[in-house]
This record gives structure tokens, sequence and C-alpha cells, in this order.
């Protein structure tokens, strides 16, 4: 069975940004944030300009890069609400919950499919 360039284009992006994601855990690692498996909220979405596009360009998701700049991650001006709320938790020596739910619910969003919007 011979499979549309789509789908193999598709592929391949999928590991173009896995393997980005994998480069970004390893440089950013220390011995406080050893990350034995990676889970959905360890992606930098936002933090990292290069996985931040790949996940909305080449997944053909442009719109959402206004919700990770507002709900997630705003590298400048105003905070995300995410990040707001993630003040509280890190001032108490807590992970950053509300960054790790949202970039969750993103990724999630990523796989419906695009006719929704």
């Amino acid at each position: 069975m011979k499979l549309p360039l789509i789908y193999v284009e598709r592929e391949l992006n999928g590991w173009v940004i896995a393997m980005q994601v994998v480069k970004y855990l390893w440089e950013h690692q220390s011995d406080t944030n050893w990350i034995p498996l990676i889970h959905p909220h360890h992606l930098p979405i936002g933090v990292n300009e290069e996985i931040t596009n790949d996940l909305t360009t080449r997944l053909e998701r442009s719109p959402m890069r206004q919700s990770i700049g507002a709900d997630i991650y705003n590298p400048s001006g105003r905070e995300a609400y995410a990040q707001i709320q993630d003040d509280e938790y890190l001032a108490a020596g807590k992970p950053p919950y509300s960054t790790w739910v949202g970039r969750t619910i993103f990724l999630h969003s990523l796989t419906r499919h695009h006719q929704l919007w």
C-alpha cells in the first residue's frame, strides 16, 4: 500500500518536532530538573520559538499562536494567564501547574480537525 505524500510529510514533521523537543530538554537539564520521561507539559510551548513555530506552522495551526501568547507563555509584553497564576506556585516552591495544564490542553487541541476553527 502506497501512502499519499501528505501522510509522509506529516509523519516527518512530527519527528522533526520530537527531535527538537529532546534537544531542548537535553540542553536545559540540570541536577534539579532531570526528566526521566517526556510528558506533554514538558514541551517548551511559547518558551522555545523554534518548537512553537513548528507546532503552529508545520501542523497548519497558525491561528493558535495568539492563544499561546494569551494563555500559556508570552516572552514579551503582558504575561500570559498561566504565567500570572504560576507566580504564586513558584513563590511557594511548587512546579508551574498552570503552564503544565495549559500546554497539555494546547497539545490536545492540535489533534482536533482544523475544520472546527
